[in-house]
């Protein structure tokens, strides 16, 4: 009596094997999309507060008539940690791929933040880099 596996027994498990690390990995990655997600609309959101500080003790916003790319070392960064409204101005989580920007109007009494995303999954936002904060 023959105790093994025939050829097609074994490369049936190995397509599942495939097929079920491939659904795996598709998890995983859109998990870390999400999730990367989750952290710029985090920042974002800090950055929003601490231009709501800024503003108030100096009665205007940061002004940057054109975009500014947030770096964490620009002109717009280095304004909010010398107010102390922020300790440390956050780059995009895949900065230089993409980035958050930073314009103001002349007054500085109104400002955009642009920002990406990988997913369509936050509420209110959309993927790609056509979202924005505003005050």
């Amino acid at each position: 009596m023959n105790r093994g596996f025939t050829l097609m027994e074994l490369l049936v498990a190995v397509a599942i094997i495939g097929i079920l690390s491939s659904v795996a990995t598709a998890m995983i990655s859109s998990s870390q999309l999400k999730a990367r997600d989750s952290e710029r609309i985090t920042q974002v959101r800090q950055l929003q507060k601490a231009l709501s500080l800024y503003q108030i003790e100096t009665n205007l916003f940061p002004i940057h008539t054109t975009a500014i790319t947030i770096t964490g070392s620009d002109a717009f960064s280095l304004a909010l940690e010398e107010r102390d409204v922020m300790p440390e101005v956050p780059a995009d989580p895949n900065h230089p791929n993409t980035v958050y920007t930073y314009q103001s109007n002349a007054a500085g009494n109104d400002y955009t933040i642009t920002f990406c995303l990988d997913t369509s999954t936050i509420s209110g936002y959309s993927q790609g880099c056509g979202n924005t904060i505003t005050p």
